[in-house]
């Protein structure tokens, strides 16, 4: 055990003693060094090309997804006061809101989702557009721009710098390129997205642009304007021809209230009742009046039961025609039969006022609504159901009040 240890003990009294170590010489021979041990280490570092950089995972904007088909309904906060809602007629799930801030929010309207928040103003947004393909969005704003984003990229394709506040927006189902907007100046003006430029210039109305549609031929368009004064009424509503920029008609709303929204709707024709084709002017009389698209001529009958206050209100159709809905100075979504002219749906949905409201493009009972306490809404409701007695009966779908938080 002792030599185990490099002790020698003494068994009488000596402690132990540590034995003296013998220096035996061992040959070895180590490998020899490479050079390229001493030399500094890079790390690798990927390299990637300018098509080839990787991108951050964002969930894609036009991707399928299912449309419910039984009552539902949603609200969620927006960025700010609504001014303006807009469906994707291509792809109908979704739902573009411009406010008061700057940002454009496209929301997955169904899933109360935000997908996109395009930030391309510095200004509030008055109106915006989808083109014709659903892939691009129109918006102009108060910094005196009019801006083509391409949605899925969140990428400004062109931009237009203008001289004044542009205030309407109205997309050619033609003409994909050309864009028709107007100003707080009561003009008009037609761009070219290809160019960036302005293609023609429109003849000045009485005031500021509200709306501007196309009709269904796509040759003429109809502008909305402040009434600045009663001499100058008739030019409230105005008909212009697209290609020339004359004017066609504008002795056609001679009431004295400023129209704030323009709707053109083709009234689905029945064998026993067919209605002519028409569009629908919100007045700040409180009340919605139609106007025949083949003659140009005021309808006696209009619809009633909703307040303006002054404020500039939307109106929408349903995608058959039966219905169109209203905003409402009070918060109210109104929805009127077109064939009785009568109110068929009534309910508080925003604590303040209901700008804008606008039917879905495929659900006749789905409409969508933006208010100025930053709140939107989607509702799927059923208005009408059918009974074995061949006559409609109505059903309320109860809705609670869109709160701002």
């Amino acid at each position: 055990m002792d030599l185990l240890q490099g002790y020698t003990s003494n068994p009488e009294s000596s402690p132990p003693r540590k034995r003296k170590a013998v220096n035996v010489p061992l040959n070895v021979e180590l490998p020899r060094a490479l050079a390229s041990a001493y030399k500094p280490k890079r790390r690798a570092m990927a390299r990637f090309s300018e098509s080839q950089k990787p991108e951050l995972e964002i969930e894609e904007l036009f991707g399928a997804k299912e449309i419910p088909s039984t009552p539902s309904q949603g609200y969620w906060q927006s960025n700010g006061k609504v001014n303006r809602i807009r469906w994707n007629t291509k792809f109908p799930t979704l739902l573009a809101t411009a406010s008061m801030q700057p940002g454009v929010q496209i929301w997955s309207a169904f899933e109360k989702k935000l997908m996109r928040t395009l930030e391309h103003h510095t200004d509030a947004i008055k109106d915006i557009q989808w083109s014709v393909d659903g892939r691009n969005l129109f918006s102009c704003s108060f910094d005196q721009t009019i801006a083509c984003v391409d949605a899925e990229r969140n990428q400004c394709v062109t931009k237009y710098q203008g001289n004044h506040r542009f205030t309407a927006l109205a997309t050619h189902k033609g003409e994909n390129d050309l864009i028709l907007a107007g100003n707080e100046r009561g003009e008009v003006v037609c761009w070219d997205t290809r160019s960036g430029a302005i293609a023609q210039t429109y003849q000045k109305t009485c005031g500021e642009v509200h709306s501007i549609a196309f009709m269904p031929s796509q040759t003429q368009f109809i502008t909305s304007s402040t009434v600045t004064k009663t001499s100058s009424a008739d030019k409230g509503v105005a008909v212009w021809d697209f290609e020339t920029g004359a004017l066609m008609s504008k002795s056609i709303y001679r009431e004295g209230f400023t129209c704030s929204s323009i709707e053109v709707g083709s009234i689905v024709q029945t064998l026993m009742h067919p209605i002519k084709p028409y569009f629908a002017l919100q007045s700040h009389g409180n009340y919605i009046a139609t106007v025949s698209t083949s003659k140009l001529k005021l309808h006696k009958k209009k619809y009633f039961g909703h307040t303006s206050e002054g404020y500039g209100l939307d109106c929408s159709f349903n995608t058959t025609g039966d219905l169109i809905a209203s905003g409402d100075a009070s918060g109210r979504v109104v929805v009127y039969n077109t064939k009785t002219h009568s109110s068929v749906f009534s309910c508080p949905v925003h604590d303040g006022v209901c700008m804008c409201v606008a039917f879905h493009p495929t659900l006749p009972f789905a409409v969508a609504s933006g208010g100025w306490n930053s709140c939107v809404g989607c509702t799927l409701f059923w208005i009408w159901v059918k009974s074995t007695f061949n006559s409609f009966k109505k059903w309320q779908w109860n809705i609670p009040l869109c709160q701002a938080q």
